[in-house]
């Protein structure tokens, strides 16, 4: 049986290290400036982090699934601790809510989906305040019954969501409201008119 060299055992540790941090921050990075909000076919508009935050989520989650998995079966077999493959599994599925929530405006209000949680949604006619906090690239919106939506920096088109909100929840907006260190100008369409009741 060949023992693998320690210099080959720890170029290889550490290389692995170096890769789980580079995945780590392609999953916390940064919304491209440039990137807008998808238009849905329904008039919607979705906010959604980009397509390498998600590559570098699912080999980051398959990585300590399948050390999580794999120890376990291990563990299993040799009576050995459970301990280190459990924590994995666990660590695992904290993961799953480390990406933020995709976030879909339509007509009737917002709502945001999770991979591991249910949907939230609030009614334009529910949102009860709307908080900026622009050093964290934060934007949190309440509803009356305490349900909580926050688009975060890893989430696209800050500056549309919040022309958005002003445009149907101008009350409910803090003042003044301010888009630092961002240019682009937004027009948002008034909402639909209400249908109005058939006639007899």
């Amino acid at each position: 049986m060949t023992v693998m060299s320690p210099i080959l055992f720890l170029a290889l540790f550490f290389t692995g290290v170096a890769g789980l941090w580079w995945l780590s921050r392609q999953i916390v990075r940064e919304a491209n400036s440039d990137r807008t909000a998808r238009p849905l076919s329904e008039g919607g508009l979705e906010f959604a982090a980009d397509q390498r935050a998600f590559l570098a989520m699912y080999i980051f989650l398959g990585v300590f699934a399948v050390i999580g998995v794999g120890g376990t079966i291990s563990a299993l077999i040799s009576h050995a601790s459970l301990l280190f493959p459990l924590v994995c599994l666990g660590f695992t599925l904290l993961l799953l809510r480390v990406l933020p929530g995709t976030i879909v405006l339509s007509a009737e209000g917002l709502e945001q989906r999770f991979w591991l949680a249910k949907v939230t949604r609030i009614g334009w006619s529910q949102v009860r305040e709307i908080a900026v906090r622009h050093e964290k690239g934060l934007v949190t919106i309440r509803s009356k019954s305490g349900t909580k939506i926050q688009h975060t920096r890893q989430l696209p088109d800050r500056t549309r969501l919040l022309a958005e909100l002003e445009a149907r929840c101008p009350d409910k907006m803090p003042r003044p409201v301010e888009i630092h260190s961002e240019t682009r100008t937004v027009m948002v369409p008034p909402p639909p008119p209400p249908p109005s009741a058939p006639t007899a």
